[in-house]
C-alpha cells in the first residue's frame, strides 16, 4: 500500500519548511483551520504540514512509499491508536478513520514510489529533489 511518510528530504529549500517529525512515520493532515485555509504561508501552519502518527509533531515534506505490509485496516488501527494516545475525538466512529485512511491512500496510490511532496491545503505538491 502506498502511503504518505515523514521525510526531511528538501528540508530548508523555503522558508516556511518544518521537519520535527520522525523520520519514516506515517503522516496524516488535519482539516485546516480558517487563518490557515486564508493563508496557507502565514501564521498557522496546519494547512502546509504533515502531521506524524508516532511524534505528533508537524513536517511540511512526505514521501510516497510502498509499505507492502501495510493494509487499509492496518492504517486505521494507526491512525485510530495516534488519537486514542492523545485523547482525541474517543466517540469518532471508525468510518472516520477508514475514510481518511482512504483520502491518504488515494492521494499517495496517484504518485511513484519515492516522490516529495509538501501540502497546500487539501492537495499535495510534488517538490522537486
Amino acid at each position: 500500500m502506498k502511503v504518505l511518510v515523514a521525510t526531511r528530504a528538501t528540508h530548508g529549500r523555503r522558508d516556511t519548511d518544518q521537519a520535527d517529525c520522525v523520520e519514516g512515520e506515517l503522516v496524516w493532515m488535519k482539516d485546516p483551520c480558517d487563518v490557515s485555509r486564508d493563508n496557507p504561508d502565514g501564521e498557522c501552519a496546519c494547512g502546509r504540514s504533515f502531521f506524524g502518527m508516532s511524534s505528533d509533531k508537524e513536517t511540511t515534506m512526505a514521501l510516497v512509499r510502498d509499505l507492502p505490509g501495510l493494509t487499509p485496516r492496518s492504517y486505521e488501527r494507526a491512525m485510530r491508536s495516534t488519537f486514542d494516545a492523545h485523547g482525541w475525538c474517543s466517540t469518532c466512529p471508525s468510518v472516520q478513520f477508514r475514510e481518511h485512511v482512504a483520502i491518504m491512500a488515494r492521494l499517495a496510490a496517484a504518485l511513484p514510489d519515492g516522490t516529495i511532496v509538501g501540502r497546500r491545503l487539501d492537495s499535495l505538491v510534488v517538490r522537486p529533489r
